[in-house]
C-alpha cells in the first residue's frame, strides 16, 4: 500500500470538511526527515600550520572537538589583529573576519569548553586583550553600536563645546553567543535592527541607527562573532525538518 503524503492527506481532510489539519498530516509532519551522510570528519589539511599545532597541543587535555578549537582560534585572531589586514574586494574595504557558528549536542560538544580554553590563550599571549568594553547576549542594534562607539561632544550652558561621552577608543569587540538559537529569534523580531548592524559590521562599515533623536554611532568598528548552538535550535528557527545521522562514534 503506498504510503500517503501530506498532500494526500491534506486533500482527503478537504474532502471531509475539515477545517484545520487532521492528526494524519502532523503525524506524516513529524515523520518527515531529510537523510545525512556520515558525520563529516575534519580534513587534517586544516590543522596546518600554527593553528593546527596549537589544536594538537591542547586536544589530548580537553574534550573540546578539534573543530570547535579551530574555528575559536581564526575568529579570536581575526578579531585580535584589528582592521589592518584587509583585501579591497571590487574597490571596497573587506576586513579579516571569521564568523563560525558552532553546532552541536549540549555538554556532549564541548563548544563552551573550547572557547574558554582559547580564551585563556589569547589572555597569555597578549594580557591587554579584553574582548571590547562590553559583554553578553546580543539584543538590538543599538546595544552594538554603544559598546564600540564614538566619542560625543555637545554644548553646556554656557555656550562651551564639552566631552559628554569619551566613548570606546578600541573599536575591536569579540563576543561568544552561547545562546545563538535566542539571538535568531531577536533578529525575527518585527521591527529589530540587530540583523542589519550585523552585515554592517562583518563588512567593517561605520554603524549608527537611523533615527533622528539618536547620534550615536562607531566609526571603523572591528568586530567578531562565534555563535554557538545545538542542532534541533537551529532546526527550529530555520523551520528545516530533522536530519537523521549516525552517533558520534
Amino acid at each position: 500500500m503506498k504510503t500517503p503524503t501530506i498532500e494526500d492527506v491534506r486533500e482527503a481532510a478537504k474532502k471531509n470538511g475539515y477545517a484545520a489539519e487532521p492528526e494524519e498530516v502532523a503525524d506524516v509532519k513529524e515523520q518527515r526527515t531529510v537523510s545525512a551522510p556520515d558525520w563529516p570528519q575534519l580534513d587534517e589539511k586544516a590543522l596546518s600550520g600554527l593553528p593546527g599545532d596549537i589544536v594538537n597541543a591542547i586536544a589530548p587535555y580537553t574534550e573540546a572537538d578539534k573543530v570547535t578549537l579551530l574555528v575559536h582560534i581564526l575568529s579570536e585572531f581575526s578579531c585580535i589583529v584589528g582592521r589592518v589586514p584587509h583585501i579591497r574586494l571590487d574597490g571596497d574595504f573587506v576586513p579579516l573576519l571569521f564568523w563560525p557558528v558552532v553546532v552541536g549536542d549540549t555538554s556532549k560538544s564541548r563548544k563552551g569548553s573550547g572557547a574558554k580554553r582559547i580564551k585563556r590563550l589569547f589572555s597569555a599571549a597578549d594580557p591587554n586583550w579584553t574582548r571590547g568594553k562590553h559583554s553578553g547576549s546580543l539584543s538590538s542594534g543599538e546595544g552594538l553600536i554603544y559598546a564600540v562607539r564614538d566619542e560625543e561632544w555637545g554644548v553646556n550652558g554656557k555656550g562651551q563645546e564639552v566631552l559628554k561621552d569619551e566613548g570606546i577608543s578600541d573599536k575591536r569587540l569579540y563576543l561568544v553567543q552561547s545562546e545563538f538559537g535566542a539571538m535568531l529569534q531577536i533578529m525575527a523580531r518585527p521591527g529589530n535592527s540587530l540583523s542589519g548592524h550585523l552585515r554592517n559590521a562583518w563588512d567593517g562599515e561605520t554603524l549608527k541607527p537611523m533615527t533622528k533623536g539618536d547620534r550615536i554611532q562607531a566609526t571603523h568598528p572591528h568586530i567578531g562573532v562565534v555563535g554557538h548552538v545545538t542542532q534541533s535550535e537551529l532546526q527550529r528557527n530555520f523551520d528545516l525538518p530533522p536530519v537523521i545521522r549516525p552517533p558520534v562514534q
